[in-house]
């Protein structure tokens, strides 16, 4: 999962010039069909990471949804996004 993020995700412009790095935390939710659903920004740093976290959350495939003796359960998930400038 973590590939698929920092492989899709692009550092936002405005954080970029602004020198603007640190975490952003996204919370959804993993249905028990493995859907990701109501993707939402915990934490934001601003200058566009946020959305741009959250756009690659929507991007994500399907998922294996969670389990709890052997049954298909709907999960919350929370997503460490970092950002740093090199």
């Amino acid at each position: 999962m973590l590939q698929f993020i920092y492989s899709n995700i692009k550092y936002p412009v405005e954080a970029r010039t602004n020198g603007v790095e640190g975490t952003v935390y996204v919370s959804f939710i993993i249905t028990k069909e493995g859907r990701v659903t109501d993707i939402e920004i915990v934490r934001n740093i601003g200058a566009g990471t946020g959305e741009e976290a959250v756009r690659v959350v929507r991007l994500m495939p399907q998922w294996v949804p969670g389990r709890v003796e052997d049954v298909p359960v709907t999960c919350k998930f929370n997503l460490p996004v970092k950002y740093r400038l090199e």
